[in-house]
């Protein structure tokens, strides 16, 4: 995917000891955890994207040219993992609401919502693990699906053992640093290979007719 400089949204990162004072260009925000009726739109649509880094002038291009993507694709949320966000940073993105989950040292995650009725959940609790993750509960056509966003070090061998207990209501996004030939990767590793024979397992034991 290609990126231009030449944009007509401008996403802001302000960076203020006051939270409360801060304000962003271009973009306002809206508040916090509002529900929109879904009615528009006639397919709940989700794009993620890796973005290491909001902070940087090159990172702020990329957020801005994901914010065109979605705006063309009408996308009602986005997942972003590597925010790298500061704990005192504040980030607002007109019409859109937003949820962080900041981590010192790196790391990071951001659902950018809009649109949709939503409510956030909480985290299942893994031991030994470096993997981060935050979750959320929509609302779409009368039925509910979780939504988990979620980034893995690559400096793990492995990920948590229940992470991959997927459900038709469960929705797993992000980087989970897995390798693996089935997805174009030149490699395999461990953590590719357990979630090649997840997906394998799953698609071999779903029903072929609804």
């Amino acid at each position: 995917m290609s990126f231009s400089s030449s944009l007509e949204h401008a996403a802001s990162l302000v960076t203020q000891n006051n939270q409360e004072c801060a304000e962003g260009l271009g973009r306002e925000p809206s508040s916090k955890n509002l529900q929109r009726s879904p009615a528009k739109y006639r397919s709940l649509k989700i794009i993620h994207c890796n973005i290491n880094g909001i902070s940087t002038y090159a990172s702020r291009i990329k957020l801005d040219a994901i914010l065109d993507i979605t705006e063309s694709l009408e996308v009602q949320i986005i997942a972003l993992q590597e925010t790298k966000l500061k704990e005192h940073a504040k980030l607002k993105i007109k019409g859109y609401n937003i949820i962080r989950s900041d981590r010192r040292g790196g790391g990071g995650l951001v659902f950018l919502v809009r649109d949709i009725n939503y409510r956030t959940i909480d985290n299942p609790q893994f031991t030994d693990s470096e993997l981060e993750i935050q979750r959320l509960n929509v609302i779409w056509k009368g039925e509910n699906l979780n939504i988990s966003n979620m980034y893995h070090p690559p400096n793990q061998k492995s990920v948590p053992d229940n992470l991959l207990d997927i459900s038709e209501s469960n929705l797993l996004v992000g980087d989970l640093n897995a390798k693996h030939n089935s997805w174009g990767s030149v490699i395999n590793n461990k953590r590719g290979v357990t979630l090649w024979m997840t997906v394998f397992i799953l698609l071999s034991s779903s029903p072929r007719k609804p």
